[in-house]
């Protein structure tokens, strides 16, 4: 759901009919209502209409034609207007399977699109941190440097000594002019709000949510399985894990979370297990663990392989949840219990929101949150 701070009324049109252009409502060439029909429906004067028409038509999403009526225009990009993406590779890799960005990236370019804008995409493939680091910064002033209208950032993935990079890169497009829209989390993990736009789901609630789940299976003995890299997102998973446990009175148990090389975890051939998920899975096999909640439907998926072929039985011996609901699941010998994160839907927010980031840029920063949904599979038990 988006949280949005109420807008005066010619505002109110103007998104309204900048929404169902964006979202394929009203289709390049189409007749959209009058300004008497619009009046009636916003409960408007028609000044106030006219001045929302004007402001789309200044746009260039629509044309009047005398005596006709108003008419979305066609998308072109002769406007010239680009948007960049600034994400790790990990993040956002071709493979839709592995990936949640991987599954918003082409929606988001299509919408994009649609509006007559231009999505930038990067190749930072880069895995050691320093490396990492530099991609993004030479990343950032390539789509400075090609003026582009927009960002999307996914703040990147660090230890907590790395994170302040985040912020840096932020400071950078600040500083030329190019409006930022955050994707997923905001740039670092602490709790101080930043001042950009974050398009995401509530991550807190919807592990909440999945914790309850698996209570309600009959599991108290709850692990949480997430990488070495941090984030505000894994950070508010954890969260909600900790909050439901504290809401039934269960002493949170700091030796239930297990951090991995994620690089490794992710980079190596898919037989590759880390050190410390072997040991994971020891103790697993040691009957003290009921259930894991893993950070992502990636680690999930290796989870359940990895214990497969060690004769673990999934739910009967573990129960097991991802996040994201990733089209990995369908080639899983057990069927991944998840919250689906609705990619199609975060990819539409994203663009819409940092379309009016671009023309109002005094508006507070907002949390637009898309919601989540839980996916009970065999993984938890049916």
């Amino acid at each position: 759901m988006a949280k949005e701070k109420k807008i005066i009324k010619h505002q109110e049109i103007y998104n309204s009919i900048c929404n169902n252009i964006l979202n394929g409502q009203y289709q390049p060439g189409e007749l959209i209502p009058t300004e008497i029909e619009l009046a009636k429906k916003f409960k408007a004067s028609r000044p106030t209409v006219g001045r929302a028409m004007r402001d789309l038509e200044q746009k260039g999403l629509i044309f009047r034609k005398q005596g006709r009526g108003t008419f979305v225009r066609e998308a072109t990009h002769s406007r010239g207007q680009t948007l960049g993406i600034l994400m790790h590779w990990q993040d956002v890799q071709t493979d839709t399977n592995l990936s949640i960005f991987g599954a918003m990236v082409p929606e988001m370019s299509r919408v994009a699109s649609r509006m007559g804008y231009s999505l930038m995409l990067n190749d930072s493939h880069s895995t050691e941190i320093e490396e990492v680091v530099k991609r993004a910064q030479n990343i950032c002033q390539q789509l400075i440097e090609l003026q582009v209208a927009g960002v999307f950032f996914t703040p990147l993935e660090l230890g907590h000594d790395d994170l302040a990079v985040n912020q840096e890169l932020a400071d950078t497009f600040d500083r030329a002019g190019v409006a930022v829209t955050l994707l997923d989390r905001d740039l670092d993990d602490t709790h101080i709000r930043s001042k950009y736009d974050i398009v995401g789901v509530d991550n807190e609630h919807s592990a909440y949510v999945l914790t309850n789940h698996l209570w309600d299976r009959g599991c108290r003995k709850i692990d949480f399985l997430v990488g070495d890299k941090v984030s505000s997102a894994l950070t508010d998973r954890l969260c909600g894990y900790r909050q439901f446990l504290a809401d039934q009175q269960v002493e949170f148990e700091p030796q239930r979370v297990h951090h991995f090389d994620a690089k490794k975890y992710f980079t190596e051939p898919v037989g590759f297990i880390p050190q410390e998920i072997i040991d994971f899975v020891e103790k697993v096999k040691s009957d003290d663990v009921d259930a894991v909640m893993c950070g992502n439907d990636a680690t999930a998926a290796r989870l359940i392989q990895f214990m497969t072929r060690n004769g673990i039985q999934v739910p009967k011996e573990v129960k097991i949840t991802g996040f994201d609901d990733l089209p990995i699941n369908a080639y899983l010998p057990v069927p991944l219990t998840t919250v689906c994160q609705r990619p199609q839907f975060l990819a539409y927010e994203a663009v819409r929101t940092l379309l009016n980031r671009i023309e109002e840029p005094d508006f507070p920063a907002r949390d637009i949150m898309v919601t989540t949904k839980l996916i009970i599979r065999a993984s938890s038990g049916i």
